[in-house]
């Protein structure tokens, strides 16, 4: 069996823990460039990194690379300092941030409204 490296981020004060098929889904991304790829800290062999980002979008970031379906996004336990919109429009920006494509098209398409006023297909 192989052994699978192991990788903690930690966002704010919550950890996930991650391996090496979780960060390669929808790669290239930050967390490939960071972890194995051209980040500094990949060429030092760094398998931890801190983050300031909001920890309750970061689990839909964690299941998002864990294979697991995350939209649409639940409608209980929503912080209050997000509303349903904004939850939306903040993991659009996380993901752009992370470089994840394939869950940015599928936000856009229920965040970006078209010249017509309608949502994009």
């Amino acid at each position: 069996m192989t052994d699978l490296k192991r990788y903690i981020v930690t966002v704010r004060d919550k950890s996930f823990v991650f391996f090496d098929d979780q960060i390669y889904r929808d790669s290239p991304n930050y967390f490939t460039n960071y972890f194995e790829g051209s980040f500094k800290e990949s060429q030092d062999g760094v398998r931890v990194m801190e983050l300031n980002r909001d920890p309750y979008l970061f689990t839909f970031i964690h299941s998002y690379l864990s294979g697991y379906e995350v939209l649409p996004l639940p409608n209980d336990n929503i912080p209050h300092h997000l509303s349903d919109e904004s939850r939306l429009k903040n993991l659009l920006l996380d993901a752009y941030f992370y470089g994840l494509d394939t869950l940015a098209k599928a936000l856009e398409s229920l965040v970006r409204p078209t010249k017509c006023g309608c949502k994009s297909e």
